[in-house]
């Protein structure tokens, strides 16, 4: 027999950091345990529902360069943005 048990949503908050033709980026902290957060980022094309994609990065990768915001990353060829197009 299974119960049902009420799911606490975690406590988000977002910081807009950019927008351009394809997205808005923000950053996006949630809280997983008391104290403690996770941060990421949310390339937003618009405000219809899509599909939630998550593209984690590996090894000593950040959002950041993921989503090209430093510049051309190699190893993640475009990955958002062929994403959002």
């Amino acid at each position: 027999m299974t119960e049902d048990h009420p799911k606490d949503i975690p406590m988000a908050k977002a910081q807009k950091l950019s927008e351009d033709k394809l997205c808005t980026i923000y950053r996006i902290h949630i809280e997983v345990l008391d104290g403690y957060a996770i941060t990421g980022l949310l390339f937003q094309k618009d405000e219809k529902r899509r599909p939630l994609v998550i593209a984690q990065h590996g090894g000593e990768g950040t959002p950041e360069q993921v989503g090209n915001l430093y510049g051309d990353t190699y190893n993640y060829n475009q990955m958002i943005e062929r994403m959002l197009s």
